[in-house]
């Protein structure tokens, strides 16, 4: 009995001796891949979904409007320039917008500066199919109260996946 005993014991000893130096280092070169490769592809996954999920395209457009006592008029196409406009008086621009991408897109617009509390648009959120185009009022409102001078402001345009 004793002997199996002994045998037995020299199993156990020989498992648990360690493995070689060459051994240890391929494991650890393994494992090292492996963590390697599962990061890699975790960040590629990532960004791919990001980049679907996000994909926005952001336009802006400078407006301006001078309070003047006489109307005049502005027809530069660099940005939106709704003249000289008098007091209680309103001017309007149409603007085209045209979603150039093979797929349904939202266009969101967004009115900011000292003129965007006297402007408003036709429409704030329009869905667009692919390569459809449409137009849009901005309109300027001066109020009876307004002093003579420039105002300015933009119009920025946010197309987005639906």
């Amino acid at each position: 009995m004793k002997k199996n005993q002994k045998q037995g014991r020299g199993k156990k000893k020989a498992l648990l001796e360690p493995l070689p130096k060459r051994l240890q280092l391929a494991r650890w070169l393994k494992l090292a891949a492996i963590i390697v490769g599962v990061a890699l592809a975790s960040v590629i996954a990532t960004v791919a979904v990001y980049c679907w999920a996000y994909d926005v395209q952001v336009l802006k457009y400078d407006m301006h409007l001078y309070v003047e006592a006489h109307p005049g008029f502005n027809i530069a196409t660099d940005a939106i320039w709704f003249g000289k406009v008098p007091p209680t008086a309103t001017s309007t621009r149409k603007v085209l917008l045209k979603n150039s991408n093979p797929d349904n897109r939202i266009a969101q617009i967004y009115l900011l500066g000292d003129l965007a509390a006297w402007t408003s648009v036709s429409e704030q959120k329009i869905p667009f199919g692919p390569n459809q185009s449409t137009s849009v009022d901005v309109v300027a409102s001066v109020p009876f109260d307004a002093p003579f001078g420039y105002r300015g402001g933009w119009m920025l345009i946010v197309f987005k996946r639906p």
